[in-house]
């Protein structure tokens, strides 16, 4: 029985504005970070990214509903952190790691 991988009008949205938010505001992260020397460094300057994730409400994607967020399925994170590391970027809904970012050796 083959699988269904159509997107339903909620996930396309979530889809687009995830893939606009990469664009807009996670484009930014590599030129914040770029000429920083140590991980710790690199990762504390990601701070203002992460605060416009919060505001734009994209934290709440993650948490499931029934515990107050807006994640009901696993599906909907998964598509959201997929959009948001759609250019190349380090998703912020994918566990944080101390590391070079894209851009880096």
């Amino acid at each position: 029985m083959p699988i269904d991988f159509t997107l339903n009008d909620n996930q396309q949205r979530l889809r687009r504005e995830a893939r606009q938010f990469a664009k807009d505001v996670l484009s930014g992260v590599a030129v914040a970070t770029r000429d920083l020397p140590s991980p710790i460094e690199r990762f504390v300057a990601t701070r203002p990214f992460y605060e416009r994730l919060v505001a734009e409400g994209f934290l709440r994607k993650c948490i499931p509903v029934s515990v107050g967020g807006d994640c009901a399925g696993l599906g909907r994170w998964w598509l959201a952190a997929r959009q948001s590391s759609a250019n190349g970027f380090c998703s912020p809904f994918l566990p944080p790691r101390v590391h070079r970012w894209p851009h880096s050796p």
